[in-house]
């Protein structure tokens, strides 16, 4: 679909924003946005080109809409310093299997404090019960009020990987993967 053009899936106009030169600016999401925009989604790396998006200022188009930040962290997490207070970043979700040098089938999401209770999983698992051991049959879930509503079922072999992998950065530190 060509750049301006929105479509309206579930009730929602999706906009999206071309990339011009290096990456998408912040001056482009800004001309795009406005008060009925509610969230603002960005790859802080770009896969295809390396671009780096200025998380900060893109950060200050969404509060001025009115609009969460979401933020992609697949190719920046583990390669590239990230601060989601510093950016005002609501939202990161990265995969483990890049940078973060885990497995396939893990992945994490940050959800800034406070905007936990306004959403809702679209697919818990067990774990994500206030008490798990009084869900298991239903015949409804009691939502964990914690960041434990958002669990799935664990992937246990890619969760192995995972501990391993995350060793690398407990013991070298980003700064200086980051400089290798």
């Amino acid at each position: 679909m060509p750049s301006g053009q929105g479509r309206r899936p579930a009730g929602y106009e999706v906009r999206s924003v071309a990339p011009g030169g290096d990456g998408v600016t912040a001056e482009a999401f800004g001309q795009a946005a406005d008060g009925g925009t509610r969230l603002i989604a960005v790859s802080a790396v770009h896969s295809a080109n390396g671009y780096r998006a200025d998380l900060a200022a893109l950060s200050r188009v969404a509060a001025r809409s009115g609009a969460w930040f979401f933020v992609d962290g697949c190719q920046a997490a583990g390669a590239v310093p990230l601060d989601v207070v510093r950016d005002g970043v609501d939202f990161l979700a990265a995969a483990s299997h890049k940078f973060l040098l885990g497995s396939r089938g893990m992945g994490y999401l940050y959800v800034r404090s406070g905007l936990l209770d306004r959403i809702q999983p679209v697919g818990p698992g067990w774990k994500a019960a206030r008490n798990p051991a009084e869900s298991f049959y239903g015949p409804a879930m009691d939502l964990s009020p914690t960041a434990s509503k958002l669990d799935a079922s664990l992937a246990w072999f890619p969760a192995l990987a995972e501990q391993a992998a995350l060793g690398i950065f407990r013991r070298f530190g980003i700064t200086a993967l980051l400089d290798r």
